[in-house]
């Protein structure tokens, strides 16, 4: 090939002279932007933290029908056929999931394949679980809710502190409400959670003659975990804001302010599955059914059974007493059988 000679590229098909010249001729892409190296402060304290898993309340879901009518293609399509049966766990799945118990259950102390411990084993495990006939759970389940009843559930090992809840809940609010104040309280029985009442170090014990210090509320709980607040293996932590003119997000119209891509995530939470009966409900036996006689009326009128040896015990009898006494009385019948047995000896 020659020196001036260069390679020529055939023009896609279909291509005009004037797109061919303007590929032929066009600069290279620049490259992309990249991002910038600062974060938000706010960015970067969240992702110190565990993911929460939202969960929202149904009634912050469109309707089936209308989201069905703001969604509806302008071609139907036919639905899927639903599954004839559901999935069933592989052998595999189910042998995973007997081994995690087993391991769950030897961690904590419990069943039969725990191991032996000693006096000394025993009584610091049940010092770590809080009290004899507690099971030291190593995760809680902890949700926080909201007064719209929004969730926000995290699983966090036993061991943490009870005032990092407050900056792990801080952590997946909106930027306008990290900053206001609220109280963190269980119920029942409604036990509050102050943040400035549970953080700092243990109260020193009470001394004889030393005046009794007032305490604020929730300095009980100072240098305690969430595992040995006696929550088992989850919780449910409500939210109440207490900043002035913040009232009205304690309502329940009130939207709770979690972030955006945290409520983009956020599932409906499922309602509870009452027992459902199919058709009418037969009446139980002995009961009472609508436009007929009970049938325990229909039983005090049949004659009740009775053994033999116990028929006449509460029936009463005239017997004539006129060989011990000089009128008739009426007494019962084995008071009867008793006299007439002693007159038979008398004669």
């Amino acid at each position: 090939m020659a020196e001036n000679d260069t390679p020529v590229i055939a023009p896609p098909v279909g291509a005009t002279p004037a797109a061919v010249s303007s590929t032929s001729t066009s600069a290279p892409p620049p490259p992309p932007p990249t991002p910038a190296a600062t974060s938000t402060p706010t960015a970067s304290a969240s992702s110190a933290f565990p993911r929460p898993k939202v969960l929202l309340p149904p009634s912050s879901f469109p309707s089936s029908s209308s989201s069905a009518a703001a969604t509806a293609p302008a071609t139907l399509t036919p639905p899927l056929p639903a599954p004839s049966d559901e999935a069933k766990p592989t052998m595999a799945e189910l042998q995973a999931a007997y081994a995690s118990t087993i391991q769950s259950n030897k961690r904590a102390g419990v069943g039969p394949d725990a191991p032996l411990m000693t006096q000394a084993m025993r009584d610091k495990h049940e010092s770590r679980a809080g009290g004899p006939g507690r099971r030291a759970f190593e995760e809680i389940h902890v949700r926080f809710r909201f007064s719209d009843r929004t969730l926000l559930e995290y699983t966090l090992p036993s061991t943490t502190p009870l005032p990092n809840l407050y900056p792990l809940l801080r952590s997946a609010l909106l930027s306008t409400h990290s900053s206001k104040p609220f109280t963190l309280y269980t119920s029942p029985p409604k036990i509050d959670f102050p943040e400035e009442g549970i953080t700092g170090p243990p109260l020193p014990a009470a001394l004889p003659g030393r005046p009794r210090v007032a305490k604020k509320p929730g300095q009980e709980f100072r240098g305690k975990t969430i595992g040995e607040m006696g929550w088992g293996g989850g919780a449910i932590v409500s939210v109440r804001w207490t900043g002035a003119g913040d009232e009205g997000l304690n309502s329940s119209a009130a939207l709770a302010p979690i972030s955006e891509d945290l409520r983009g995530e956020g599932k409906p939470l499922e309602a509870p599955k009452m027992g459902e009966t199919q058709g009418g409900a037969a009446p139980a036996a002995g009961g009472q059914t609508l436009g007929g006689p009970s049938s325990s009326v229909e039983g005090e009128a049949r004659e009740k059974k009775v053994p033999k040896w116990f028929k006449g015990i509460g029936s009463e009898k005239v017997v004539d007493t006129s060989v011990y006494t000089s009128r008739k009385i009426r007494v019962p019948f084995l008071f009867y059988m008793k006299l007439s047995k002693v007159a038979k000896d008398d004669t």
